[in-house]
C-alpha cells in the first residue's frame, strides 16, 4: 500500500503515521517490512505512467 509522501530534511525523517489496518503486532504488523524512500514526490498512483499505481 501506499503511505503517502514523507518529507526528510538532511537525511533525517520523521513520521507520524496513524492508520485502521497497520499495526505493530497481529495479522498487518509492519515489523520486518521495509519503507522505501525516493527523492521525488510520490504522484499518490495519479501520475498517469504504467509504473504510477505499482510502485
Amino acid at each position: 500500500g501506499d503511505l503517502g509522501n514523507v518529507q526528510a530534511a538532511d537525511g533525517i525523517a520523521k513520521i507520524s503515521i496513524t492508520d485502521e489496518m497497520i499495526s505493530l503486532t497481529g495479522e498487518h504488523s509492519i515489523i520486518g517490512r521495509t519503507m522505501v524512500i525516493h527523492a521525488d514526490q510520490d504522484d499518490l498512483g495519479k501520475g498517469g505512467h504504467e509504473l504510477s499505481k505499482a510502485t
